[in-house]
């Protein structure tokens, strides 16, 4: 038996820069997707989907970058 014992921890995963930079870019691609949809949309109905969907699209984003930013 060896006299070093070797302790394996394995890491947190970490988000890399890339996948920071797709979400932000899907995030934006939705966003983009809820606005020209409410072109087609009466106005009182498509301002009200669009602040829903930026809401919802802040509240994923927040919680994946608290995520990432927690130490």
């Amino acid at each position: 038996m060896s006299a070093l014992h070797h302790h394996h921890t394995t890491p947190s995963p970490e988000a890399s820069g890339e996948q920071i930079f797709f979400v932000m870019a899907i995030a934006f691609g939705v966003l983009m997707i809820a606005i020209i949809g409410g072109f087609f949309m009466p106005v009182g109905a498509a301002v009200g989907m669009i602040f829903a969907v930026l809401a919802v699209v802040l509240a994923v984003v927040g919680k994946f970058l608290a995520r990432v930013l927690r130490d």
